[in-house]
């Protein structure tokens, strides 16, 4: 007899940790500290997160998000959109704290167009199941690698919200 069976009558509720969780309502907004090959820059970012919970612990979001950056001219700045994508692995070490990694792509909205790739790493504190306010749903603070002519480097801290 095999160790695991499946019935009809088994329960397949998020709650029940056999069935997926998605959370396609994720937004989150944050502060972005950059240093890159010949500046840097204190700007805010943007992101829609989606969210498929596989288990209490292990999760996946992909991350579809916008930023202001500004090129190295220091004596006429030129801010300019950064559109990125990710796909995240996130992994709850214990309530409340969980990690998340994984990498993507970042497009710099300029002359030349270009397009980076990224890898990406998160800390956060994800409140219980009562919101602050009924919608903030965590704190975070990460780090991400973007390798264009050297490595640049972006913090960011924020903040999700869920409903």
């Amino acid at each position: 007899m095999p160790a695991f069976s499946f019935s009809a009558e088994q329960d397949l509720s998020p709650s029940s940790g056999l069935a997926p969780e998605y959370r396609l309502t994720n937004i989150r907004a944050n502060f972005l500290y950059g240093t890159y090959f010949a500046g840097e820059v204190a700007s805010g970012a943007i992101a829609w997160v989606p969210e498929v919970r596989f288990t209490d612990r292990w999760s996946t979001k992909a991350l579809v998000g916008i930023s202001l950056l500004k090129n190295a001219d220091r004596d006429k700045p030129v801010y300019f959109a950064a559109p990125e994508i990710q796909l995240l692995t996130g992994f709850r070490v214990f309530a409340g704290l969980a990690v998340e990694a994984g990498g993507g792509y970042q497009k710099w909205i300029t002359a030349d167009g270009s397009i980076y790739p990224l890898l990406s790493v998160n800390l956060l504190y994800q409140f219980s199941d009562k919101r602050v306010f009924g919608i903030v749903d965590n704190v975070f603070f990460g780090y991400s690698a973007l390798y264009n002519i050297l490595v640049s480097d972006q913090y960011k801290i924020g903040l999700q919200i869920s409903w």
